[in-house]
């Protein structure tokens, strides 16, 4: 064999090894989620927001099952804390509640402003949700969108029990990557409504997307996991679905809403809508004319008396 064949082969099975190890190193130490997830510096701290922060406390599984009489007996561990943030409406007094999923690249502290913004419109109060590793909330050893969509359940369960709520008093609004939480939430309750503004089929269709469809190779060199499969989760829904993109959105297209919305079960379809709004993109828009008033023309019940 001449020289230059064992350099090549050499160099060739350097190649695979370094591949295999980035393999690795992304997927069995979660670090593929921290690409997916790439929290910002925080925002905020704990006394940003005073007494409107709140903790959802999650123990060890045995002792979730148990009834509240039944907790003090244990010796209760607890796993983690999640933080939200409690809006309370300042405008009137509301039976109304949404619970809202940020987008990726924000934390409580920005989609606290935006809510803001929105109350002044939407008859309701708000609870903003924080994801692992973003501003107060710690990050967990066990990352994944499985431990993000755990934690919306949690919560969601949590704020109708504190707040001694039915199903039918609560919306549920998911920006972005929080459309994924925003959807499962929707699918396994009965949440009087969801509203979802630049949604997607599931992560792997973003990244498809991506270099003119090139993204496809990055998808498949990597194994990148199809995780948030909105596309699955919204033939589960219930409720009816305000959809809401921006016709000009080039991080998330929008036939992603149009897929999902022209695939609903039909008896869905018919009570929902989809709004491509023509002056939008991902991060430039109107929150009045393009949320606000997309939301009003389908959930009605949320308008102030005024309006």
């Amino acid at each position: 064999m001449k020289p230059s064949d064992i350099i090549a082969i050499c160099f060739f099975s350097l190649v695979i090894l370094l591949y295999l190890g980035l393999l690795v190193y992304l997927h069995c130490f979660k670090k593929i989620y921290r690409l997916i997830f790439p929290s910002p510096s925080p925002m905020y701290t704990e006394k940003f927001f005073g007494d409107k922060l709140k903790y959802a406390n999650v123990y060890n599984s045995l002792v979730n099952l148990k009834s509240d009489q039944l907790l003090n007996s244990y010796n209760l561990e607890r796993v983690r804390a999640i933080p939200y943030v409690y809006l309370k409406n300042k405008y009137s007094e509301t039976s109304n509640y949404l619970i809202y999923f940020h987008g990726n690249a924000e934390d409580m502290q920005a989609a606290s402003q935006f809510m803001e913004h929105l109350m002044k419109t939407i008859n309701t109060n708000i609870f903003v949700i924080e994801y692992p590793g973003y501003g107060v909330y710690e990050m967990q050893k066990n990352m994944s969108s499985n431990l993000i969509e755990e934690d919306a359940l949690t919560l969601y369960d949590h704020i109708k029990k504190t707040q001694k709520l039915l199903d039918n008093q609560i919306y549920v609004f998911g920006r972005s990557i929080g459309t994924g939480p925003a959807f499962y939430v929707a699918s396994v309750r009965n949440v009087k409504g969801l509203i979802v503004m630049s949604c997607y089929k599931s992560i792997k269709t973003i990244i498809q997307d991506l270099c003119c469809g090139f993204g496809i190779i990055i998808v498949f060199f990597f194994c990148l996991p199809d995780i948030f499969k909105n596309y699955e989760r919204s033939q589960q829904v219930k409720c009816p679905i305000v959809f809401i993109h921006g016709l000009h959105d080039k991080l998330i297209k929008p036939y992603h809403s149009n897929y999902l919305y022209t695939n609903l079960p039909m008896s869905i379809q018919n009570k929902s809508q989809i709004f491509i709004k023509e002056r939008m993109t991902h991060n430039d828009f109107d929150i009045d004319n393009d949320i606000a008033c997309s939301i009003l023309e389908l959930f009605q019940e949320l308008r102030y008396s005024k309006f």
